[in-house]
């Protein structure tokens, strides 16, 4: 047990640590429990967010060299830690305070005498203090990401690569007369933006190997059972975030609590590494809610007008034909082993410059909510204190991006849906490509009023009835459903409301159970291909009859899920390869940093059903690449020498920041130690058991970031997961402790008893801290097992 003495005159939290060393922070008050969390996170993950502070101010070349200068440049030129230092000063006092003590909680570990983090020592870098913004500076590299600007550069590469019908074919879901889908934009319009964005000729295609970072969109489940419809008699509130996995995993669990009778929570859930809160999944003792991706569009791409005037002054052309001084100052990059390089910073009226500039063949502009306009970080702070419904929608009123759905619930019976987040009103064309910056068509008309803002609408989740939101289209309630080009088609949606509607009614168990779900729907579009087909050989012949009698479930064990999984992937590779989308290889005339969201596998897996039904607009025969798909899986087992199981191939593989920046082939020593067992994995992409699987590997890449039931009746039979465990350190026994019960589909106790966990102090760290700077040298007690 190591105890650390507060200063004097100062509230003291207590950091404890329950058996799978995840932190719960007893505290006075609220900025001593964010101080805790700030001085846990440090402890636990002090590569990773030293690692993100390095991103989100633009500022890896400095420790990884030249490989980094792409997104060095693009995190300086959108201004991601300008815009949240802005953000800080914009946001209440309470909300600034927290921040600061949540700051000062990471400070207070870097000057430990620990042995760094190994990723640090390889790098020979010392962590540098973070400053009362950097927790924002770091959600918005988290999530600038997030949006569709990054389909929207796709899109706009498709069409100059293989022509308009573009569009129509990579769309994710074939519903564009659904009046919640925009108009796709007209041939004159096309010509136009082709035109006005077309690359230098000497733009060469990206050199070096593509990170795989499998499926583009961004899914999660949660769903909400309603209070007379639960076994308990109380809402259920259940459901998993879908993200890129990364080592560590991007959420920690936490359990925060402030004594203070004016202030106080007591709340546990998921926090974003670097980040104060549990925003987006959290359960205090009546209200719990659960958030998915609303799969909203609010970011827009804007091509620019720029020019300089006699004098050198930059000139950006505006509504109206005026030419207005833009804002533009000089940044200087530091690199490992090289020299600086300076970045033009260029601000105008829709937002910052991001790619090109006005001495290059086109200049454009990213415009975001959470970069673009005046907002405040109070929402995911806000929500520490929820106590009621009315509580958590206040708190989400103000909530700018990600826009999210939420499943709120209260242990009164309330359960309720929502929308929360800004979504920008807009013409059509703004949502499926960039526009002209300078015509008032495509400025912003203020934001959509969604559910928070529409006083007629009942959020009420029916006695009796269950709330599911799985990212799919919800057209038939305007509130829940804003207007987007993109949602996922509703398998996992209609599965777990198939699963509920089974049961008279539910408890906590059912929904762990619902979690562990491995049923395909989304294989049937595949076995209604195969079965107008016939094999080229026996053995094809032989695969492809499998696939027609095989359930669609994604089990571990199964060799038809390996089967099925094959042929998928050779579906997409023969679809990619053929001379209809051969141009998608060349330049594209964006930062190579961006060359994973240009390639076109994983999209074309994602919209899988829509790649069989669209393959004719471009001139694809899709019979004739599936029976080829047969061929090559006859080959790829024979090569094998035997059918495997799913699990063998589908595995466990999180991305490593190493990984993202290219540096994990110069370290291999240390990725001896530091990846994980690559544990067998059931599941697929569209499962309720979304462990999704990359085309060719196979393995998991993108999934289930963690899981949770929150259990409104009794807040101590709530459960939870993530994929790796508490600790970032590959010497913690916490380092991937919950890795075998993620894989298998199982959940942990939610630890709430303060009394319970002080009795750990066996197995568990204890500490006392404070949000002022300790004063003792911090003295050992009992030996601490992390």
């Amino acid at each position: 047990m190591t105890v650390t003495t507060p200063a004097p005159d100062t509230s003291p939290a207590e950091i404890l640590r329950d058996a799978h060393g995840i932190p719960h922070v007893l505290a006075v008050t609220p900025a001593d429990a964010l101080y805790g969390q700030g001085r846990a996170c440090g402890q636990d993950r002090r590569w990773q967010i030293e690692f993100m502070r390095l991103r989100a101010e633009g500022r890896t070349a400095e420790v990884f060299g030249e490989s980094c200068v792409e997104w060095d440049t693009f995190a300086r030129r959108a201004r991601l830690d300008a815009v949240a230092e802005q953000m800080y000063h914009a946001s209440s006092d309470r909300t600034r305070r927290l921040l600061r003590a949540y700051a000062d909680g990471v400070n207070s570990t870097l000057a430990e005498t620990a042995p760094p983090a190994p990723e640090l020592a390889a790098l020979d870098h010392e962590p540098e203090p973070w400053r009362p913004w950097t927790p924002i500076s770091v959600f918005i590299m988290h999530h600038v990401l997030f949006g569709r600007f990054t389909t929207k550069l796709f899109r706009l590469h498709a069409c100059r690569a293989t022509g308009s019908d573009a569009l129509r074919f990579w769309a994710f879901e074939g519903s564009e007369h659904d009046p919640t889908v925009p108009p796709m934009p007209d041939q004159q319009f096309l010509r136009e933006i082709l035109d006005l964005t077309r690359p230098t000729p000497a733009a060469g295609s990206p050199v070096g190997e593509t990170v795989n970072l499998g499926d583009p969109m961004s899914g999660s489940n949660a769903w909400g059972v309603s209070a007379a419809r639960s076994t308990t008699g109380s809402p259920i509130v259940a459901g998993d975030p879908h993200r890129f996995l990364e080592l560590p995993g991007i959420y920690e669990q936490f359990h925060l609590a402030s004594t203070d009778p004016a202030q106080s929570f007591d709340v546990v859930g998921f926090a974003f590494a670097g980040v104060p809160g549990v925003p987006h999944f959290a359960q205090g003792p009546e209200i719990a809610w659960g958030i998915t991706n609303a799969m909203a569009d609010y970011q827009d791409l804007y091509v620019e007008r720029l020019t300089r005037d006699e004098d050198g002054t930059l000139l950006v052309e505006v509504p109206g034909g005026h030419r207005v001084p833009a804002t533009v100052h000089t940044e200087q990059i530091a690199v490992r082993d090289s020299a600086f390089v300076a970045v033009e910073v260029i601000t105008t009226h829709n937002g910052a410059v991001v790619f090109g500039g006005p001495d290059e063949p086109f200049a454009m502009s990213l415009r975001s909510p959470l970069l673009s306009e005046d907002v405040t970080f109070d929402a995911p702070l806000d929500l520490l204190f929820a106590r009621s419904v009315s509580d958590v929608e206040a708190a989400l009123s103000s909530w700018v991006e990600p826009v999210n759905r939420a499943v709120i619930a209260h242990r009164d019976g309330t359960t309720v849906t929502h929308v929360a987040g800004r979504v920008p009103v807009r013409a059509p064309e703004n949502y499926w490509l960039p526009v002209p910056g300078w015509d008032e068509r495509y400025q912003w008309k203020g934001y959509e009023a969604g559910s928070l803002g529409d006083p007629g609408f009942d959020p009420k989740v029916a006695d009796g009835g269950v709330s599911v939101t799985a990212n799919q289209r919800i057209s038939a309630v305007p509130a829940l459903q804003p207007i987007t080009t993109e949602c996922v088609e509703a398998f996992r949606a209609d599965r777990i409301t198939t699963r509920l509607d089974a049961l008279d009614t539910v408890d906590p168990e059912d929904c762990a159970d619902i979690h562990r779900d491995v049923v395909l729907d989304q294989a049937a579009v595949v076995q209604q291909l195969l079965a107008r087909v016939v094999g080229n050989s026996p053995a094809a012949e032989g695969i492809r009859q499998r696939i027609l009698a095989w359930d669609r479930t994604m089990a571990a064990d199964s060799t038809d899920a390996f089967l099925f999984a094959e042929v998928r992937s050779q579906l997409v590779l023969g679809v990619a390869r053929t001379d209809a989308l051969a141009p998608l290889r060349g330049p594209h005339g964006f930062p190579a940093v961006f060359q994973p969201w240009f390639v076109p596998e994983p999209r074309l897996a994602t919209a899988i059903t829509t790649m069989i039904a669209n393959c004719t607009l471009i001139g694809i025969d899709i019979d004739e690449v599936a029976a080829a798909a047969l061929d090559a899986v006859v080959a790829r087992t024979e090569t094998i020498g035997h059918v495997p199981d799913w699990g063998t191939v589908h595995v466990l593989a999180p991305i490593h920041g190493f990984d993202l920046v290219g540096a994990s082939p110069r370290h291999p020593e240390l990725f001896a130690t530091l990846r994980p067992t690559p544990l067998p994995l059931a599941g697929d992409s569209e499962c309720v058991f979304a462990n999704a699987s990359a085309v060719g590997t196979h393995v998991c890449i993108t999934g289930s970031a963690a899981r949770y039931v929150w259990d409104l009746a009794d807040p101590h039979a709530s459960r939870w997961v993530v994929p790796l465990g508490a600790s970032g350190d590959p010497d913690s026994e916490h380092f991937q402790d919950q890795a075998r019960l993620w894989a298998d589909g199982r959940l942990i106790p939610v630890a709430r008893d303060w009394a319970a966990l002080r009795a750990q102090d066996a197995e568990a760290t204890h500490q006392t801290t404070s949000t002022a700077t300790p004063t003792a040298t911090p003295t050992k007690g009992e030996s601490c097992p992390r």
